[in-house]
């Protein structure tokens, strides 16, 4: 699927992705059962407060239907499978408005795209998929729902302000996840 704002998401944030990507090595830390553990607990500890400052701004955007897209639920799930106490959640610096907030937003729901890839490739690798339910997103309704998602996203008015949300969602997830300074 391609439009104006998702493009220009996807432009000026490829440097970030791929660097995310990168350094957060999925495969590995899935592969060592504590590096898992510590890995989900550090997903839900950006998901929580993100959701929650997402929540503010985004709850009432007609046809985003954002409660439905709550991880966190699924998170809360996984680290009870891994008999893992949540943490603490992480410092965010939430979006400074509603365009910023659709462009954290997409890069939520872009990982939710991504953990389908990640899903599939966990069985095709061999490799248990305990206590990773967070990578099926929304099933086999992920397309649908990441469709349904650039609907909203293109009523965004201010593409600017949705990159730097979405920039800001990279650089922090990353300096929570990798421990790269942001």
């Amino acid at each position: 699927m391609t439009s104006p704002t998702l493009d220009h998401l996807r432009s000026t944030t490829r440097d970030l992705h791929d660097g995310l990507e990168a350094r957060l090595d999925v495969f590995a830390r899935v592969a060592d059962p504590a590096r898992r553990r510590e890995m989900v607990g550090r997903f839900l500890a950006f998901y929580r407060p993100a959701e929650a400052a997402l929540a503010r701004l985004l709850s009432q955007e007609p046809d985003l239907e954002f409660e439905a897209r709550r991880k966190t639920p699924a998170l809360e799930r996984d680290l009870k499978t891994l008999n893992t106490a949540p943490p603490a959640d992480a410092p965010i610096s939430p979006p400074a408005g509603r365009c910023e907030a659709l462009g954290f937003l997409y890069v939520l729901e872009g990982s939710t795209l991504g953990g389908r890839v990640i899903d599939k490739q966990l069985r095709l690798r061999g490799l248990s998929s305990e206590g990773l339910s967070f990578f099926q997103g929304y099933g086999e309704a992920t397309g649908a729902r990441w469709r349904a998602f650039c609907a909203v996203l293109e009523r965004a008015d201010d593409k600017a302000a949705a990159a730097r949300g979405a920039r800001s969602a990279f650089t922090q997830m990353e300096a929570w996840m990798c421990g790269v300074p942001a």
